[in-house]
């Protein structure tokens, strides 16, 4: 299903190397997968709160494209819901499949956290290469705080201009 969303996305222009998928927890995992399995290299892949799935098989699944994508994984020190050592032994897995990995702690349970946030937008602006400051300025603009209770994305135009935050209830 997401590689038919990401192939959706370069049928209608965007480069994969432009293209940046992520989740948190159970959607993180589903990136991950979907990030190693991919066939061409991704601009990046963030994981919040995740793990990977399907470890013993994923190794045999694993593609170049996957080897040349960026991995961004952050996770709770305190999460009860999937548990930190489950984000280490992960992030160690997929860096044993050759994938480059940046692992971030925090202190945090089972949620997102501004600082995490912050960090994620570093990542993002990092891998996307923005052709122009229009992302970059966009992004410096303050938002609402943390969206408790909702589903929330930046969304970027394949410009590279931020289209601002989306939010739907969960």
């Amino acid at each position: 299903m997401l590689h038919d969303l990401i192939g959706q996305e370069v049928a209608a222009g965007i480069a994969p190397g432009r293209v940046l998928i992520g989740g948190f927890s159970q959607g993180a995992a589903m990136a991950c997968f979907a990030a190693l399995t991919f066939d061409q290299p991704l601009a990046g892949c963030f994981m919040l709160s995740g793990y990977l799935t399907l470890k013993g098989k994923v190794p045999g699944m694993v593609t170049a494209g996957a080897k040349q994508t960026p991995f961004w994984q952050a996770h709770g020190s305190q999460d009860p819901v999937v548990p930190f050592l489950f984000g280490q032994v992960s992030s160690h897995a997929i860096q044993q499949l050759g994938v480059a990995v940046e692992f971030k702690q925090y202190t945090i349970a089972h949620t997102a956290d501004p600082s995490e946030l912050a960090d994620l937008k570093a990542f993002m602006l990092r891998v996307l290469h923005p052709p122009s400051g229009a992302l970059r300025a966009a992004a410096q603009r303050p938002r609402p705080g943390p969206c408790t209770g909702y589903r929330a994305s930046l969304a970027v135009r394949s410009n590279g201009r931020a289209a601002g935050c989306t939010r739907g209830a969960t």
